[in-house]
């Protein structure tokens, strides 16, 4: 507390004060200053004597200091606790760090009827709550912290009352270790929270038996690490949002229609039983679905009937860390596709699913725009016939195992992918082949491969006409570049690194006068370069491990009128003087940043 604030008596904004007990900085020079409106934030309240009431404030954070340890007197904080009652016009109130087992009966009181925010946070010994059901105004209720709680009972609705927690919209419990116990309420004739919108239960991790019975204006149920609770979400009618990550059991009768719910994340769940057809058809409107680490699930099967298809309005799906997952179920009959995927998805991402081995049937979804597949070790090819025709981008990654983009036994070509726009393969170590025509779709824009057994490059890179960005590297087994090189008016960024087999840059590589960007990062192996030197309009250039003897004045540096950044690295014993005076040479007057590295010879 700043020394003499006492006499600032028309003082109206305060936010944090820190009490203390020397003279002059406690709690008793604040007796005086009752023009305080807004926020008052009082710290290191095991200090207080007492507080006078201020009957303009709105809010008001009661903090005590972090460490609760046995030196703390409980009965002493509960009765300043006790003393600090503001007017009961407040309408927010945080208490932090209080240490004693209960709090004083003026928080819940129903006399504070305009509350409409509270938190009561890090009130680690504290092991009950007050009847806060019966603040009729309440609308953000937050617990957290309360490690020292083990029940919620009848006594967080109020005795006898029969609408409590009427306004209360925004409920959160974050870090309750010791709780395990919530009466649901729900044998008895109350309606309890019939406005909330939002419930939230973080890391209560022992809290048992069956979440909140009936919610009816629920829309958003956020569950993190609560293993041991059961939740029935066919007592929430209007939920729109469902994330939940670790629980017992997800509980959904077969008749629920969820017509409001929009994404749903599944993550963690013990007992996955609930993936019905009937809960499938219940979420016919919903939008995203995202499903992580749930290793009961091993296909979308059910008496023969393909769940996922029943989700009619899906646009996004995900699925991460199912161990066990070997099919969506799509099949080929004869001439009909049976689809295990919904036709509206937009975008697929499958991460981590070691045990899906099928080739996907993609070439039906006539709206999917986006395709990502990682850590799927179990393929070896990736699609069977053809991608679809709406594709745009196309990202794999870390399939240690996949050989062929497409089948190769089938007459597939990725070309017949009209909007393909973004091609990433990265961390493939057994691909072979892109696939077996090797031709790529015309509108590709970006291409990137780092692909270990990658033998040989796709023919007629140099005809796709909108390509902008190529980047190849830790292809160890490429060669040399396809007959004709890249495409001359449209490549901007040209990235090659550690191809160890690489002998020689692409042909004609001075005629990309789209080119601005160039990092050639190669082995020591790397004996040829271009005749005619490097393209003339580059803005970034660099270079790295040049193992060639080649003057500087032949590499046409000089002719880089552009250029703004330079890094040229080892391989350069024979260079004397940079840039080489005794030719003339000079580098371009636009150049901003530069680095030259391993130059031994340098004088």
């Amino acid at each position: 507390m700043p020394l003499g604030i006492k006499n600032l008596k028309r003082l109206r904004k305060l936010y944090d004060s820190v009490v203390s007990r020397k003279i002059g900085h406690g709690i008793e020079e604040l007796m005086d200053l009752n023009f305080l409106c807004g926020t008052l934030c009082i710290s290191r309240l095991e200090n207080v004597a007492n507080l006078p009431e201020k009957q303009d404030l709105e809010a008001l954070v009661l903090k005590w200091s972090s460490d609760i340890t046995d030196s703390r007197n409980e009965r002493i904080e509960n009765d300043v606790l006790d003393m600090l009652q503001p007017h009961q016009g407040l309408k927010e109130l945080t208490i932090n760090s209080y240490s004693s087992t209960e709090f004083p009966s003026w928080v819940g009181d129903p006399s504070f009827s305009n509350m409409v925010l509270l938190s009561l946070e890090n009130c680690e010994n504290c092991t009950s709550v007050p009847a806060l059901g019966l603040l009729k105004s309440l609308k953000d209720l937050s617990i957290t912290g309360m490690s020292g709680l083990q029940s919620i009972g009848r006594e967080i609705y109020g005795e006898c009352c029969s609408n409590p927690f009427p306004s209360l919209e925004t409920l959160y419990f974050k870090d309750m270790p010791g709780w395990n116990y919530w009466h649901a309420n729900g044998e008895e004739q109350v309606e309890v929270f019939p406005r909330l919108h939002k419930l939230s239960l973080l890391n209560c991790s022992r809290v048992l038996g069956r979440l909140l019975y009936y919610l009816p204006s629920l829309k958003e149920l956020v569950i993190c690490e609560s293993k041991c609770l059961s939740v029935s979400i066919s007592s929430f009618p209007m939920l729109r949002n469902l994330d939940v990550d670790g629980c017992k059991e997800l509980i959904c009768r077969s008749t629920t229609q969820f017509s409001s719910l929009n994404s749903v994340v599944l993550s963690c769940i013990s007992n996955f039983s609930f993936l019905t057809l009937g809960f499938m058809q219940g979420l016919a409107e919903f939008k995203n679905l995202k499903i992580t680490g749930c290793q009961e699930i091993t296909d979308f099967w059910q008496n023969g009937v393909r769940l996922l298809q029943h989700l009619s309005s899906l646009r996004y799906l995900k699925i991460r860390s199912c161990s066990r997952l070997v099919s969506f179920g799509a099949e080929e009959e004869g001439q009909e596709l049976k689809l295990g995927l919904p036709c509206s998805l937009e975008m697929l991402k499958l991460i981590d699913c070691e045990s899906l081995q099928q080739p996907l049937i993609l070439h039906g979804l006539r709206s999917l725009e986006e395709l990502h597949i990682e850590k799927c070790a179990g393929l070896v090819s990736f699609v069977q016939t053809t991608l679809p025709c709406t594709l745009k981008r196309l990202c794999i990654s870390y399939c240690d195992n996949l050989q062929y983009l497409l089948e190769e036994e089938k007459d597939a070509n990725i070309s017949s992918t009209s909007l393909l726009e973004y091609l990433d393969i990265r961390n493939c170590p057994s691909l072979k082949c892109l696939l077996s025509r090797r031709k790529l779709p015309a509108p590709l824009r970006q291409l990137i491969k780092y692909c270990g057994k990658l033998a040989c490059l796709p023919e007629g890179l140099n005809m796709l006409s909108h390509l902008q960005e190529n980047t190849i590297c830790n292809c160890s087994s490429i060669l040399s570049f396809p007959e004709g090189g890249f495409p001359a008016t449209s490549l901007r960024k040209l990235y090659m690194g550690w191809c160890e087999k690489l002998k020689a840059l692409p042909e004609r590589l001075r005629s990309l006068t789209s080119l601005v960007e160039l990092d050639i990062h190669t082995r020591p192996s790397f004996v040829s370069f271009p005749q005619e030197g490097f393209p003339t309009n580059l803005t970034s250039l660099l270079i790295t491990n040049l193992n060639f003897c080649k003057p500087l004045l032949d590499w046409g540096l000089h002719r880089l009128a552009s250029l703004t950044r330079l890094f040229i690295t080892a391989g350069c014993a024979h260079i004397l003087s940079f840039p080489c005076e005794e030719t003339g040479m000079m580098l371009s007057t636009s150049l901003s940043s530069m680095s030259i590295v391993n130059f031994p010879n340098l004088q």
